[in-house]
């Protein structure tokens, strides 16, 4: 029978209502937009309001401001407090171990690694039970057991170093002085312009060149070998869009100028275009994309030595060097792996009985666990350009800061407890997977500082559409010892953002 017409008033929203939560959410700007034109920022905001509007009783998020930018974020947590106040609805949130705990959240349910809660009750009860016991396991944990020891509570005083610190996770001085040398440049886009018919992502301003100051259309940009980029910006700001034109997955690379290894996907006359295959054979890519597409019936052995291969399921071209590398990486990262078995790091111990990496498939991992096979596929080669696009979301914190080590360390230096905390110490032994290399350049896109690398020195942030041309900016030293430099990039899109709100 089909439905009374009574029936589908009833059910049918107001408009009132879809008014107030388009706007709570920011939304209304995209009411004409197509869904898969969203962002990944946008789409969750989307699918928040989608919830709001069938008036439920109790609303049940999870991980609601994971891909939002940092100023999007505050504002939802106020709308969700609003909310919350007047219990229509009442909201539970579920929140990663990086995620800061609202300030209007009252209550607290913690569950460990099993899964099984370990406590639970009001707020601040419960984080003092959390870091009492945390504490406790500091002062009896090694250098190596302190490594895979979090709370999974975002706590200030817990997670980020302050500013008196000597080194940052990573193992960078406050004011770095190192000099990487820098080489060619391995991405040049000169005058991007991406639209979809009259909608614009990407490229839609006037940019003063960099030695002229001519104003110039779209998006001027170039990488260097030896570079560590920042790639910043609000939710639907092109950045996903620009990382597309990057790996040459956008259907538009082969008609924007853009140049990759200064060869055009293009023929030119004397010089061919660059492949598909030459330029995935020379980067390395993280991504939520690459996570949701990525074949859960691999084994963690074949997922990781598919770093050699054209895709996850060919088979890979492996010599002795590349297997000395996967087993390596694997026996650094059993612990992270492998949570349940509570070893201890192999790293120190120097395991090598690997039979579990080729008995556990990708799917059966935790998705911390994923997220660190993932980011060690992207990275494992020293492949020429490294993409790092949120790769740390959703990592436990510590496990993060041990990814954050590798990549910028390799296995010479190893997180170790001190009187002040975790600390990066120089390690000894034999290093057969060293940190990033002088040939290579970083590309990192993130919307929390503390998933930033301390390598990046230079950034961009891209506006949002019709708002102007790009900023750029250099840091001196890593983002996580100073808040004014993540300040920096975030200053101008928060007066922006006060102006429409």
């Amino acid at each position: 029978m089909n439905p009374g017409e009574e029936e589908l008033k009833a059910k049918s929203v107001g408009e009132e209502d879809m008014k107030r939560v388009m706007r709570d959410l920011e939304l209304e700007r995209f009411i004409e937009k197509p869904v898969n034109m969203l962002s990944n920022g946008q789409s969750r905001r989307a699918r928040i309001a989608k919830a709001l509007l069938s008036a439920p009783e109790m609303l049940c998020l999870d991980a609601p401001f994971i891909g939002l930018d940092p100023i999007v974020t505050r504002h939802i947590s106020k709308v969700l407090h609003r909310l919350a106040e007047v219990n229509a609805p009442r909201i539970v949130l579920s929140l990663r171990p990086q995620d800061d705990i609202p300030d209007w959240v009252t209550h607290v349910v913690y569950a460990g690694q099993d899964g099984k809660v370990e406590s639970l009750g009001p707020k601040d009860e419960v984080l003092n039970i959390l870091q009492a016991r945390n504490e406790g396991l500091e002062r009896q944990a090694t250098g190596g057991d302190k490594a895979s020891m979090s709370v999974g509570i975002q706590q200030e005083s817990a997670t980020e170093l302050q500013t008196t610190t000597t080194l940052s996770r990573d193992g960078y001085k406050k004011i770095d002085t190192s000099d990487t040398p820098i080489g060619e440049p391995i991405v040049e886009m000169q005058g991007v312009r991406i639209s979809y018919g009259t909608n614009s992502v990407l490229g839609d301003w006037q940019q003063p060149d960099q030695y002229t100051g001519t104003p110039q259309f779209g998006l001027h940009w170039t990488v260097h070998r030896g570079q560590r980029w920042g790639i910043f910006g609000a939710n639907g700001s092109g950045k996903t869009t620009l990382l597309s034109l990057v790996t040459s997955d956008h259907p538009q690379t082969y008609s924007v100028p853009v140049k990759l290894f200064q060869r055009s996907r293009l023929p030119e006359p004397g010089v061919p275009g660059i492949t598909i295959f030459e330029i995935q054979a020379r980067m390395g890519h993280a991504s939520p994309e690459v996570h949701a597409l990525f074949p859960k019936h691999l084994r963690i052995r074949t997922a990781l030595e598919s770093a050699w291969s054209d895709t996850p399921i060919t088979k890979p071209r492996l010599d002795d060097e590349a297997r000395r590398r996967v087993e390596t990486s694997l026996v650094w990262f059993e612990k992270e792996l492998r949570p349940a078995t509570g070893f201890k790091a192999s790293e120190k111990e120097g395991s090598k009985d690997l039979g579990w990496a080729s008995e556990t498939l990708f799917g059966e991992l935790s998705f911390s666990a994923q997220r660190v096979l993932l980011f060690l596929r992207a990275t494992i080669r020293n492949p020429d350009i490294v993409i790092l696009d949120e790769a740390f979301s959703g990592m436990d914190d510590l496990v993060r800061d041990k990814c954050l080590l590798f990549l910028s360390q390799g296995q010479s230096m190893a997180l170790e407890t001190s009187e002040a905390g975790l600390r990066p110490v120089k390690r000894d032994g034999e290093v057969v997977v060293n940190g990033l290399q002088d040939h290579q350049a970083l590309l990192c896109v993130s919307h929390s500082r503390q998933e930033v690398p301390g390598c990046i020195r230079e950034w961009i942030c891209l506006p949002e559409p019709g708002t102007g041309a790009p900023r750029v900016g250099k840091w001196d030293g890593p983002v996580e010892l100073d808040e004014r430099r993540w300040g920096e990039v975030w200053e101008d899109e928060c007066a922006g953002w006060l102006r429409w709100a």
